[in-house]
């Protein structure tokens, strides 16, 4: 890596001269309170935002003077996930975060002199590959990656002259913000087909429009669960694709990080589980209550560990059932019933119990229609996604070769 020609003026340096970098404490469970300071976690880390509004993790105000006021975050401080499948999430904290304090699993990084080291271009470096593919090598953990201070002290960092990392933070920071646009367009999207449906259907709660009430085990010819025992035994490198979970997004899919099965297994042992265009699909454990329809391109694909919801096609819409289990009012049913403190687990038995309003089949089919044109424009959305996504790797590529700037 470093012997790779640098522009003039350009170096490898020890990451560790120039940037301080301190690790949280170990905070015991028995330590957490439901007030006082908040305790920064891993999973506040989302897509380089931080999210606090759901921290349920504090320590005591007097004990943190007492003892962890040196770990208290402080505005343009880097916070990084230094554990689990979140780790190298980073993000900027801001004065509105503030009072919070560092936390296990996670680590400060801070420049130590501004006047050689932007703090923006740190932020790029560490989100950079370079950095990554040094932690890579270092980290240990293959279930639970690891990595803190003394794979720091090992890591080099890349560092043009000043006025060159602040041209270079200028150039990434307008692709970002062509994402962060991408990203709110798609947000909208979704908001819309929400917004449509209430409008179509009324608030499910008040069912101010009077529609039949029943219960989703009426609505549907078969509820079924596809492969809990033993999955992992099934998985081939090329086959039929098996959803899980992480597959799963609100009324649509991801198709990214598949599993595979055999052919022959698919048709055989593990025939009950096999999927049908229109069948809904429904998350059990990790997000309960997340729904998406199966569209034709996936018919007889299988699936691990969700609820398979064969709907009665001459009583509902499929497209309508997924987005009545996606809004507040089904998935406040569904999680009633649900079991599981640490990992939210949702059982057949509770979804069968839902109660769903009925509206006429013909404009159930009406809003079906709504989706199609909607799911049209998020492939549309996907390619323009995917094309920032790519400009932007290409820009963050060629930052850290001198080609950005003069």
């Amino acid at each position: 890596m470093q012997e790779r020609a640098l522009p003039d003026g350009w170096e490898w340096v020890d990451l560790k001269k120039f940037v301080f970098f301190q690790e949280g404490p170990g905070i015991r469970k028995w330590q957490f309170k439901k007030t006082g300071i908040k305790l920064l976690n891993v999973g506040n880390l989302v897509n380089g935002a931080l999210k606090l509004n759901k921290t349920e993790r504090h320590v005591d105000e007097n004990e943190v003077v007492k003892k962890y006021s040196h770990f208290l975050l402080d505005p343009d401080d880097i916070v990084m996930a230094s554990s689990g499948v979140t780790w190298g999430k980073t993000s900027v904290i801001s004065k509105e975060h503030l009072p919070l304090m560092l936390n296990t699993s996670t680590i400060r990084l801070r420049s130590l002199d501004e006047r050689k080291l932007d703090k923006k271009y740190l932020q790029i470096f560490i989100n950079s590959r370079l950095f990554k593919n040094q932690i890579d090598k270092l980290i240990t953990g293959s279930a639970q990656p690891n990595f803190g201070s003394s794979h720091l002290k090992q890591v080099k960092l890349l560092l043009p002259p000043l006025p060159l990392q602040r041209q270079i933070v200028a150039v990434l920071e307008n692709a970002e913000a062509v994402k962060r646009q991408r990203q709110e367009a798609d947000a909208l999207t979704g908001a819309l087909l929400q917004s449509v449906f209430y409008e179509m259907f009324g608030d499910p709660v008040k069912n101010e429009k009077g529609w039949d009430i029943v219960k989703i085990d009426e609505v549907c010819d078969e509820i079924t669960v596809g492969i809990v025992v033993r999955p992992a035994s099934y998985y081939v490198e090329d086959g039929i694709p098996s959803f899980r979970s992480l597959n799963i997004r609100p009324d649509k899919l991801s198709l990214e990080n598949f599993v595979y099965i055999k052919s022959s297994d698919n048709d055989t042992v593990l025939s009950k589980s096999k999927i049908r265009s229109g069948d809904v699909l429904v998350v059990r454990t990790g997000y309960p209550g997340t729904a998406c329809v199966v569209p034709p391109e996936f018919d007889g694909a299988n699936c691990i560990d969700l609820i398979i919801l064969r709907p009665k096609k001459q009583l509902v819409d499929c497209n309508y059932l997924s987005r009545f289990l996606n809004s507040e009012y089904g998935k406040a049913q569904a999680l009633a019933g649900n079991t599981g403190l640490a990992q939210q687990h949702l059982n057949i038995g509770a979804i069968r119990q839902v109660k769903i309003p009925l509206p006429p089949l013909a404009l159930q089919q009406q809003f079906a229609r709504f989706v199609e044109s909607v799911e049209r424009i998020r492939e549309q959305q996907g390619v323009s996604g995917n094309e920032i996504e790519g400009l932007c790797e290409g820009l963050m590529a060629r930052a850290f070769t001198g080609e950005l700037v003069a």
